[in-house]
């Protein structure tokens, strides 16, 4: 068996351990998502995803939450890809939005400090899972959420694409999974 396949075996058995049994669940659909591409190249290098928390999730436990999403990754060679998941500080519009605009820095306005980053040991069709808990607690608590941007660590070599899946509902490009306790129940 190949190293990646007996470390995606693990992860596997790590976030089915791990997820909560009793906690309530949604799936929050992506209102919007959109490709950034700095000018020089035409390959998209960031993802902004954004969505909108439901009213049951004011003031609540997040328990677990994931953003799933199928990408494409197209690399020189076969080799692990880094990819960060970061919240973003300031509001945007998917028909508005460029590399440049309306962002303070170029690719966009986040916060390094709350990102989660993950690795992926696969290149072409991928379909990622990354843990966000902590961000959409924080959202969860009151802090003004404005979305996603979900980059890779600097390769000059990689192209990230994003793409239907059969592992999400027809038509749903991207989702996030909560698990839950309500401020009623705790």
């Amino acid at each position: 068996m190949k190293r990646h396949s007996l470390l995606a075996l693990l992860l596997c058995g790590l976030f089915l351990y791990t997820s909560p049994l009793e906690a309530a669940t949604l799936e929050i659909p992506i209102d919007q998502v959109r490709e950034l591409s700095p000018p020089d190249t035409l390959q998209a290098e960031r993802f902004l995803i954004k969505f909108s928390l439901p009213k049951e999730l004011d003031g609540a436990t997040i328990d677990f939450a994931q953003l799933e999403i199928k990408l494409d990754i197209e690399q020189a060679e076969n080799k692990p890809v880094t990819l960060e998941c970061c919240p973003l500080v300031k509001e945007w519009n998917a028909e508005m939005v460029s590399w440049s605009q309306p962002w303070s820095n170029a690719g966009g306005d986040l916060s390094d400090s709350n990102k989660t980053v993950f690795v992926l040991y696969s290149g072409g069709e991928t379909f990622c899972r990354a843990n966000i808990t902590h961000l959409v607690q924080a959202w969860a608590n009151g802090e003004t959420n404005y979305g996603l941007i979900l980059k890779a660590v600097r390769d000059k070599n990689l192209s990230l694409s994003r793409l239907d899946s059969p592992n999400l509902p027809p038509g749903v490009k991207a989702r996030i999974k909560v698990w839950y306790t309500s401020k009623e129940a705790e």
